[in-house]
């Protein structure tokens, strides 16, 4: 029989320094089952199996039975070969479902480290991406500053252009208009138009002075703001 063994330790995950290649999928595709029929490492020419409290009773009642057999003198031979049999089925039997719960456990720790590196694949990843992204906004973003600042730049300018190009026209259209005021307040009494009267008499095209105020041959009018005046000609 073989000798108890230790357990294998259990896998483990990479350090921070694998590459995403190291961690990727290629790793959950390696295997220790390498034709054995074991997972766990062979002594000698056996296949080690490793010893457990179901697996150390198994043999121990295995012995026993074998001892009880050898001291038993009343019992045929054929019938102890039978119970040798028997028995050995017994602990192959134990020994195989120790077996299988350690192929279940290793693949359960196979599968648990395969997802823990993708998981580790995929923050990595993710992290790289939100860097990128990152990296691409804060750039477009000191572009976008940059025109904003020519383009409030350039605006200021046309509007101090515009603000000094301006300047004169409004002041002069400002006197043009105060001087029309003007004018026009000083007409409108020296011609006597004001009210409906003055108004509808001035428009009237009809009108025609009074014979004893039209000048004689030798006047002429001297003008609208000297209108009813005379002059020698």
């Amino acid at each position: 029989m073989a000798d108890p063994r230790r357990e294998p330790a259990p896998l483990v995950l990479g350090h921070d320094s694998d590459t995403d290649e190291a961690l990727s999928d290629a790793d959950s595709n390696k295997s220790w089952r390498s034709g054995r029929a074991s997972m766990l490492p062979p002594v000698g020419r056996f296949v080690g199996v490793a010893m457990d409290l179901a697996t150390i009773r198994a043999n121990k009642l295995l012995q026993d039975g074998k001892e009880a057999l050898e001291k038993a003198t009343n019992m045929r031979r054929e019938c102890k070969a039978e119970a040798l049999e028997c028995l050995q089925a017994l602990y192959e039997t134990v020994l195989g479902i120790a077996d299988s719960r350690n192929r279940h456990r290793v693949a359960l720790e196979e599968e648990r480290t395969r997802a823990a590196k993708e998981l580790v694949r995929v923050e990595r990843a993710h992290a790289r991406k939100l860097a990128e992204i990152g990296s691409l906004t804060g750039d477009r973003l000191a572009e976008t500053q940059h025109l904003i600042a020519g383009l409030r730049g350039l605006v200021e300018g046309v509007q101090k252009w515009l603000n000094f190009e301006m300047d004169a026209p409004i002041k002069t259209i400002g006197s043009i208009h105060l001087e029309l005021q003007r004018v026009m307040a000083g007409r409108l009494p020296q011609h006597g138009l004001e009210g409906d009267a003055g108004g509808a008499l001035a428009g009237s095209a009809d009108f025609e002075p009074h014979p004893d105020t039209r000048p004689g041959p030798g006047f002429a009018l001297s003008g609208v703001e000297n209108a009813g005046t005379c002059r020698p000609v």
